[in-house]
């Protein structure tokens, strides 16, 4: 599962994408809820895990970002069931990526920004 934020400040565009592995994701819907992913709900219970923890990524690289002088919000989430993070190569825009492992699972961190001149 992907998920993707957006962030918008006035010397600041960008984005943030985190790369998952359902078995990571039905993991995190059990730590965060303590429900198990059923078949009813599996898709819906998934999608706003991988949601809330691109979220909480994009929350931390906004605060950092602030603090560097780059002050900006973030949109809301948005999930999709591929293969690959759904980003591509721009000039001008600073990019940085990074795979970590967590509980035994490959994640995929990508970040990607335009800043304007002060």
């Amino acid at each position: 599962i992907s998920s993707s934020v957006l962030l918008t400040g006035q010397r600041l565009s960008g984005s943030v994408h985190l790369r998952l592995p359902l078995a990571f994701v039905a993991y995190s819907v059990r730590r965060l809820t303590g429900l198990d992913v059923d078949a009813g709900n599996a898709n819906e219970l998934q999608d706003d895990a991988a949601g809330e923890l691109a979220n909480m990524v994009a929350g931390r690289v906004a605060s950092q970002l602030a603090a560097d002088g780059y002050p900006c919000k973030l949109g809301t989430p948005s999930v999709s069931h591929s293969a690959r993070l759904a980003t591509k190569n721009q000039n001008g825009v600073a990019q940085g990526r990074t795979d970590l492992l967590c509980e035994g699972h490959w994640l995929s961190l990508e970040i990607q920004c335009c800043y304007a001149d002060p």
